[in-house]
């Protein structure tokens, strides 16, 4: 009973660090740039200002440079927890969105030249932007548009990405399966969730987030200003608006469109009301490593003699034994096992 209060407890504060008006998880919010590797910068890179400051994390390498010459309005996260939980919110922001059914697939995959309302737009190959690209929020009061590239994105010089209507940088999700080449001079807007690296060419300008599962963000004299969010749109999913608190499932996620919801971490299906423990459904067998129940989303109640987040460890007292955790565990059986002990050196006192 008490393992299982504490694991209300910690999914109480698990959900407390997720965002509730977006889609983007709170902990990543303060993140201009964030990376696996290394983040390099070269020229007289400008992140963030001082009235909206725009942290750098890399988490787990160790090597920032480039400031100087380089300007960092923020906090250089370097190794740590901050970093580390920033880190696994980018994999289950990416994971969780890109479960978002597409509404187009674009054929050909050039941007420019184009106009893109609110929308989930996906590719499975190398995507291109040449010239001026539109995002067009229709008036909508939180318009949303997801890119799903399973593929390269690379724009060219001087390549523009532009709003008509009122800006909305901080809800356009750029999911890209490898790697972000922005060209030299070019303008981009929106969150970069990039799963190997971001490269940004000499003097570049992006306003949103250069974000790197596994590898590095590369800088060249360029400007990044961390956006800002607008509120959810009005759509419905599950006949829910969108604003009402009980949409996605009491809000497990953000309805971003008609009957799409993109769910926090932790939670899956159309409208998020299922949960999983670090990406196995609570339902499956093999949940919490086979040694726990899945109370709630990403949060496991151990059975006694295994512990941690996952309950891939043994408790104290308790010891690794053909692949189970075996050990007294308890008084009674520390007192049996003393008694047994006690019994043997009698016994051989008496042949001494």
């Amino acid at each position: 009973m008490v393992q299982l209060k504490l694991s209300f407890i910690l999914s109480i504060c698990l959900l407390a660090s997720l965002s509730i008006a977006g889609i983007l998880p709170d902990r990543l919010q303060s993140f201009g740039v964030l990376a696996h590797t290394t983040v390099t910068n070269s020229g007289s890179s400008i992140i963030g200002t001082p009235a909206a400051n725009s942290d750098i994390g890399l988490f787990p390498g160790s090597a920032i440079t480039g400031f100087p010459p380089g300007v960092h309005n923020g906090i250089m996260e370097i190794t740590t927890p901050k970093a580390k939980l920033a880190k696994e919110d980018l994999v289950i922001s990416y994971d969780q969105i890109s479960k978002v059914a597409c509404t187009v697939t674009l054929t050909p995959s050039e941007l420019g030249g184009r106009t893109f309302a609110p929308g989930v737009y996906c590719s499975a190959s190398p995507v291109t932007l040449n010239g001026i690209m539109y995002l067009d929020t229709q008036n909508k009061t939180g318009p949303v548009w997801i890119f799903q590239f399973a593929e390269t994105l690379t724009t060219a010089s001087s390549s523009q990405v532009v709003f008509i209507g009122t800006p909305a940088p901080c809800n356009v999700f750029w999911n890209i399966g490898t790697s972000v080449t922005l060209g030299s001079t070019s303008i981009f807007k929106g969150i970069i969730n990039a799963y190997t690296s971001v490269s940004f060419g000499t003097g570049a300008d992006l306003v949103g987030k250069a974000m790197a599962q596994t590898g590095a963000v590369t800088l060249l004299g360029n400007t990044i200003t961390n956006c800002a969010e607008q509120a959810p749109g009005s759509v419905t999913c599950g006949g829910i608006i969108s604003t009402d608190p009980k949409v996605c499932n009491n809000r497990n996620g953000t309805c971003v469109s008609t009957d799409a919801c993109v769910c926090l971490g932790g939670y899956t299906g159309n409208q998020c009301t299922a949960f999983s423990c670090f990406g196995t459904l609570s339902t499956n067998p093999g949940v919490c490593s086979g040694n726990g129940t899945c109370v709630v989303a990403n949060t496991c109640a151990c059975k006694t003699g295994y512990a941690g987040a996952r309950c891939d460890a043994c408790q104290t007292g308790y010891n690794f034994i053909s692949g189970k955790c075996s050990g007294s565990g308890s008084g009674a059986e520390n007192f049996k096992v003393a008694l047994s002990l006690a019994f043997i050196i009698a016994i051989l006192q008496i042949f001494v």
